[in-house]
């Protein structure tokens, strides 16, 4: 292996503990994840996407982040009209993606597709009002990742505004429930509601 040369490299100390500010944003799927079985052993109603910021001054800021420090998960067990919704998003910001078939290939390990399909997500835009959310850590210290709260498509973002023309304003920051920071007298807030088996030349994605 080559030796770095250190000589020519600035010392710096990363964006790891900088936060992004609120705000709606531009985003993008940096990965998604899928395990059929959890680590509790249990079988997974979620897919887990990591997402970074895809255009403006921000872009690219979470990119050296631990991937759990910003992430977004689809759950499909529960509310899946939100669902569509979220994935709708991301067709209607993506030529040529149907998210809501690529979706179907992702949960089920057994679909030919399913390789191509999480491979197809990487890289896709969507927009999203992203917070700061606090939760405990195990030593009952405040730990904070970024959360993509409402899921919006990215020319809403770019615009400024949702479909029926209100304005996309930042968000506060929100709390695991029943937790509030000791250096915090904010109160925790309630969260905001906001064909499979195809191969190759006909995969819409």
């Amino acid at each position: 292996m080559a030796r770095i040369d250190f000589d020519s490299t600035e010392e710096s100390k990363g964006n790891g503990s900088s936060r992004l500010p609120n705000g709606p944003y531009v985003l993008k799927v940096q990965d998604i994840e899928y395990e059929k079985v959890n680590k509790w052993g249990e079988e997974s109603k979620s897919v887990h996407v990591v997402f970074d910021v895809a255009e403006g001054e921000h872009k690219d800021a979470l990119r050296d982040r631990p991937d759990f420090a910003h992430t977004m998960d689809l759950y499909f067990d529960k509310n899946l009209g939100l669902l569509k919704h979220q994935l709708m998003c991301m067709t209607r910001s993506n030529a040529n993606f149907d998210a809501l078939a690529a979706f179907n290939c992702v949960i089920d390990p057994d679909d030919p597709n399913h390789e191509r399909a999480l491979k197809a997500f990487v890289g896709k835009l969507f927009g999203g009002n992203v917070v700061t959310y606090h939760r405990p850590k195990k030593d009952g210290s405040d730990g904070t990742t970024e959360r993509v709260w409402v899921v919006y498509d990215a020319d809403e973002v770019r615009s400024g505004k949702d479909k029926d023309g209100n304005p996309i304003t930042p968000l506060d920051d929100q709390y695991k429930s029943g937790y509030t920071p000791a250096a915090s007298s904010a109160a925790p807030a309630a969260p905001s509601a906001s064909a499979a088996t195809e191969t190759d030349d006909d995969v819409p994605f």
